[in-house]
């Protein structure tokens, strides 16, 4: 069932459109593929829950056995990774081949960016790298898609951790310059190769996670911006507008 909805979305829409009435079907869209999608969010989310659930009930039942503490943290480490590649794959699947488009409002992005980073602290693992989060001097406001900043965020973290062994510590600050706002990652101790930060094709992938950050802040009208000191640093700025 699961292969059958991924192939679903993976088709082209005109082919899914079935006998739904001509007002509902539009270039790109329809309302199978629109089922097929909210079943595999739930799937993919079921799955990881339940993943969760059980690691975390292992770690509490056999936390004073000192031979499997080592093989529960790891077990817990594989179930985050689960977690953020399944989320991950649903978001190219919605942007890059889905269509699907942002949902903007007016919200404080800093709380969002703050708890991006704590979730990538349980990422993060075994590695040992200090995790700051460097808000704005005052509150700010801006009209954007909380999700959309949220998973950009995921996934440049997720291509610093993936492309950059040494790095000792991540900081992560927000900005407000007026018609638009930033939010910038600095890595220190490493720096990420340039061709992990390319949007173009790579044979061994490595630049997945960046792309889907770049595909991302493209579709909120926003540019990422890089610099890099080699084997020192390296720093995305997310330049995205106030106003959406």
């Amino acid at each position: 069932m699961f292969i059958q909805l991924l192939a679903l979305l993976l088709s082209s829409p005109e082919s899914s459109s079935g006998d739904f009435p001509a007002s509902t079907a539009v270039p790109g869209h329809s309302p199978v593929k629109d089922i097929a999608l909210e079943n595999l969010i739930h799937n993919i989310t079921a799955l990881e829950s339940t993943c969760s659930a059980r690691a975390a009930f292992l770690k509490r039942e056999y936390r004073a056995d000192d031979s499997l503490s080592g093989s529960i943290d790891t077990l817990l480490e594989a179930v985050n990774w689960l977690g953020f590649h399944a989320r991950w794959a649903l978001w190219f699947l919605k942007v890059s081949v889905y269509g699907g488009k942002p949902d903007q409002k007016w919200i404080d992005p800093s709380p969002l960016l703050e708890k991006s980073l704590d979730e990538f602290r349980i990422l993060a693992g075994h590695h040992p790298m200090s995790l700051v989060f460097l808000p704005p001097p005052s509150d700010i406001e801006v009209c954007t898609d909380g999700s959309f900043v949220s998973m950009i965020a995921h996934s440049l973290l997720v291509c610093i951790l993936e492309n950059s062994s040494d790095c000792r510590e991540i900081e992560l600050s927000v900005e407000s310059r007026g018609d638009y706002w930033t939010f910038t990652i600095d890595s220190k101790g490493d720096s990420v190769p340039a061709d992990c930060l390319s949007t173009q094709r790579q044979p061994d992938s490595r630049n997945m996670s960046f792309v889907l950050g770049w595909k991302l802040t493209e579709e909120l009208g926003g540019t990422i911006s890089t610099f890099s000191s080699q084997g020192k640093s390296t720093r995305m700025v997310i330049r995205l507008r106030t106003s959406g």
